[in-house]
């Protein structure tokens, strides 16, 4: 065979090949579309932000799908910053609250709802999934349980009195009373009070600002990471909703321990998937 005859049969050969990977491509996609995998993350129109006596709060509805196979959620964490004050933070995710409440529930009866500590988990392929997930700063977290500390320390005889006061059978005339010696004993540390809600309020991340927040869920088998960007912004009624917080934290410590904390709910004003 001529060099000639051999570039011709070369050149046949190739043309074939090209001819049989078009007819072959849409099989080709199938497959590798089969054996690709992601996770689809899409997040409810809302989030709530809180401060408690762990500290700042921000709770994230999402709806996760693993496509194609399971995936090993291993865990999740929130990356956000205040563009105007250049405030950054991270939380991890903390807890899994109720998907779905009651009314009554609804309605600020709290009394009922379960949380558990958030644990790494596997997520079906193809079926979705609803989470309400909080999130935590654990290092402010540790701040705030310092001031309370110090609440603890002073207001012994006030919890112990307050104590008393629930064990009373008449729930109406039990609150009364413990409210008297909640009064009582802020009345008599007045600087002490102030002082604690005003360390309370430095530690209080929220402010009037738009929050760039990106959301990241790191999985195992395979190893990726998954983010999606999130805008909200916090307007003067979200502060508002908030600003009593501090001193219901105060009241949680001195013995109130079903007292409800404030949550301010911030429209998503968009998102995408990075």
């Amino acid at each position: 065979m001529t060099s000639g005859e051999m570039i011709n049969v070369l050149i046949q050969s190739v043309t074939v090949a090209i001819a049989l990977l078009g007819l072959l491509r849409p099989e080709i996609g199938k497959l590798f579309r089969k054996w690709s995998t992601d996770l689809d993350i899409d997040p409810l129109p809302y989030i709530q932000i809180g401060f408690t006596n762990l500290g700042p709060t921000m709770d994230l509805f999402i709806t996760i799908m693993p496509i194609n196979h399971d995936q090993f959620i291993k865990s999740m964490n929130i990356t956000f910053e205040a563009r105007s004050q250049k405030i950054r933070k991270n939380f991890k995710w903390t807890f899994l609250r109720p998907e779905v409440f009651t009314v009554s529930q609804l309605n600020g009866d709290l009394s009922s709802v379960e949380i558990r500590a958030a644990t790494p988990f596997v997520a079906a392929a193809n079926e979705s999934r609803v989470l309400n997930i909080q999130f935590i700063d654990s290092d402010m977290m540790k701040e705030v349980q310092s001031v309370l500390k110090e609440v603890q320390t002073i207001s012994g005889e006030t919890r112990m009195r307050i104590s008393s006061c629930f064990a009373a059978l008449d729930k109406v005339a039990a609150i009364a009373n413990a409210l008297k010696e909640t009064k009582r004993f802020i009345d008599g540390h007045d600087v002490l009070v102030k002082n604690w809600k005003k360390k309370l309020e430095e530690l209080n991340p929220w402010h009037q600002d738009v929050y760039d927040i990106v959301l990241n869920i790191s999985t195992e088998r395979p190893r990726k990471n998954y983010k999606i960007h999130l805008e909200v912004e916090i307007k003067t009624e979200g502060i508002t909703i908030l600003d009593n917080n501090p001193q219901q934290i105060i009241m949680s410590i001195l013995g109130f321990y079903s007292i409800s904390y404030n949550t301010a709910s911030l429209k998503i004003l968009n998102y995408r998937k990075i």
